[in-house]
């Protein structure tokens, strides 16, 4: 029976971060945008895993950022908060499977600031554990990182549902025995929660009150 669900953040709960971002971060390091998003992909995953953001930007923009610069506190503003534009529909049903008693953890690759930006929203409250992957130094769709999400919420592989975007992330956890959706709409995960009876049940305008506006932080 599934007990438990494990929920990516990046365009799970949140949004595609807007086209413009990229452009903007090119602008504010002034390099190229073909350069910017080659570099900014290629090490990502260093910065998913724990890397400093001035070490990941020095990298991206092929020049050093001490940690006080103002440019990094830009660069990381930027970044972050095109990332932070909540899908509301993904929120409801999420609050409505947890109202009838599912367990939610959120296990997403993250840099630190974008991790503790997330602790500090009042929504994040509905996540049992909050799993970043810059916390636990290991990025999905690495076999670690599920096992260790696994062993922190105390299911067994076969009593987790995990929602990724991502089939390569999907895919390496049904590997380890768990049940996998890879998410591309709010309708689709709220059919394969009622299918698989893990408490979920159509939200009503009273049960979702807060979850309208559940980017400030609470």
């Amino acid at each position: 029976m599934i007990t438990h669900l494990l929920v990516d953040f990046g365009e799970v709960m949140s949004k595609p971060q807007p086209a413009d971002i990229l452009n903007q971060l090119a602008w504010l390091g002034g390099v190229n945008i073909d350069e910017l998003r080659q570099r900014y992909w290629r090490y990502r995953p260093d910065y998913d895993r724990g890397l400093s953001s001035d070490a990941y930007w020095s990298s991206v923009l092929h020049r050093p950022l001490a940690p006080d610069e103002p440019l990094l506190g830009q660069l990381v503003d930027t970044d972050i908060g095109g990332w932070l534009h909540l899908n509301t529909h993904t929120l409801r049903i999420l609050f409505a499977s947890a109202g009838r008693g599912t367990r939610l953890a959120l296990l997403s690759n993250a840099p630190h600031p974008q991790a503790d930006r997330i602790d500090r929203f009042g929504w994040a409250s509905l996540f049992t554990h909050r799993l970043f992957s810059c916390r636990l130094g290991v990025v999905k769709p690495e076999p670690t990182i599920f096992e260790r999400a696994l062993d922190i919420i105390g299911a067994a592989p076969e009593q987790a549902l995990f929602v990724d975007d991502k089939a390569s992330n999907t895919e390496a956890a049904a590997r380890l025995g768990l049940q996998t959706l890879t998410f591309s709409s709010a309708a689709d995960l709220a059919r394969t929660l009622s299918d698989l009876c893990v408490g979920y049940a159509r939200p009503s305008r009273s049960s979702i009150s807060g979850a309208t506006a559940p980017f400030f932080p609470g």
